[in-house]
């Protein structure tokens, strides 16, 4: 059997020219890696801290579970927007409705936006 890889895709709503989605592709990666360094301590914290209050949750299936953790991250996304890189264009999101996946709107206008996947492919 062959293994399996993932490798990111980028979802947006916008075109632009190629080389300022790369920037904004550059500057999610950094802003998104450091914001997961920030986060991923936490998440146990938080699951127990749920636990809690809703024993029989489904975790990213429960809507609860999902607003709860959005409403947790908030603190350290603004705390990784506010981190200065070579570039600023976006901001990062949370979505308690996509099992609270991290995304970016850019700064100067937020209903454009982007969304980082990843596809599965073979190597």
């Amino acid at each position: 059997m062959q293994d399996l890889y993932f490798k990111p895709q980028y979802v947006r709503n916008f075109k632009a020219p190629e080389w300022y989605l790369k920037q904004l592709e550059d500057e999610f990666m950094a802003r998104r890696n450091f914001a997961v360094e920030l986060l991923n301590d936490k998440y146990e914290t938080w699951n127990t801290e749920y636990d809690a209050i809703d024993p029989d949750n489904k975790g990213c299936d429960d809507p609860g579970y999902c607003k709860f953790i959005a409403e947790k991250q908030d603190e350290y996304l603004n705390i990784a927007n506010d981190k200065m890189l070579k570039t600023n264009y976006i901001l990062l999101k949370t979505d308690p409705n996509e099992s609270c996946d991290i995304y970016c709107v850019l700064r100067q206008n937020e209903k454009a936006w982007m969304r980082l996947t990843l596809k599965p492919y073979n190597a």
